[in-house]
């Protein structure tokens, strides 16, 4: 095998770059100050986890846990008359709580450097649980916002009861646990399918569902909602800009990747009208 060592020494201009790097007194104390630099961001970052992962276990279980019910007398009247409702006034009784989570996106995203340390707390969950036998409503809610919660539901549900408890174990010391999160198959700026697009209640299937499970066993669906910051909805308007200036769907979203800003910046000026 040969090997061929190309050696630079013995260039004039080659060997002053050479010994200036080494000689420069400089060249080793911007080296120790980058490595330090990022050695720094590195263990800052790793902590910031830790913390964040730590604070967060805590902030869900000192949400106060309300069982929210609806009067017997009013169930059974609602479910005496399901058979006769028309799609539309199935769709009209589950848009009350559209106005629900119209009113908690429309708080302030929490912010600040505890936010942004350590996470936000101003999230709240509604939980469908099947526990015994039996279905039930719940919600998670922080304790600030607890009065804002409650008046908002009672606001659209006069007649529902909303009472503290102590929170429920669906989970046995031999038994083992499944789970699974839900994710967009496309970006979130897309629409997503809605109760106006349904031809029945989803509520029902999923009561139906939870009441077919074993006494023994328990399961629950948890969706949990915060208000958004306006760097979430941002993506979303400026693709629609950029389609109601008469670009394509592609084209909007190529420019938001890296490479479509950089010939953004290189692309030539438009010309106006007239000119």
């Amino acid at each position: 095998m040969t090997v061929m060592v190309l050696e630079l020494t013995g260039i004039p201009q080659v060997d002053a770059a050479l010994e200036a790097a080494v000689v420069s007194p400089l060249f080793t104390p911007l080296a120790s100050l980058a490595g330090l630099f990022i050695a720094a961001l590195i263990v800052f970052f790793v902590t910031r986890a830790h913390f964040r992962r730590k604070y967060q276990s805590g902030v869900a279980f000192k949400k106060a846990v309300l069982l929210v019910t609806v009067p017997k007398e009013t169930q059974e009247k609602g479910e005496a008359g399901l058979q006769e409702k028309s799609l539309q006034e199935i769709q009209e009784s589950i848009a009350v709580m559209e106005n629900i989570f119209q009113s908690l996106g429309g708080l302030s995203a929490e912010r600040g450097i505890k936010a942004w340390f350590v996470g936000r707390e101003d999230t709240v969950s509604f939980e469908i649980i099947a526990d015994h036998g039996l279905v039930t409503f719940y919600l998670g809610v922080p304790g600030y916002l607890r009065d804002f919660v409650e008046q908002q539901i009672h606001s659209q549900y006069p007649h529902a009861q909303i009472e503290d408890v102590i929170d429920y174990n669906v989970f046995t010391p031999t038994g083992s646990v499944v789970g699974c999160e839900l994710q967009f198959r496309k970006l979130h700026v897309f629409p997503i399918k809605t109760y106006k697009k349904l031809e029945s209640d989803p509520l029902n299937a999923l009561t139906n569902s939870l009441a077919k499970v074993d006494k023994t066993d328990g399961a629950g669906i948890q969706i949990i909602v915060r208000s958004a910051k306006r760097e979430w909805r941002r993506p979303a308007n400026q693709i629609v800009k950029s389609m109601q200036e008469g670009k394509t769907l592609n084209q909007a979203m190529s420019e938001r990747t890296f490479l479509g800003q950089l010939g953004l910046m290189f692309s030539p000026p438009k010309k106006k009208e007239g000119e």
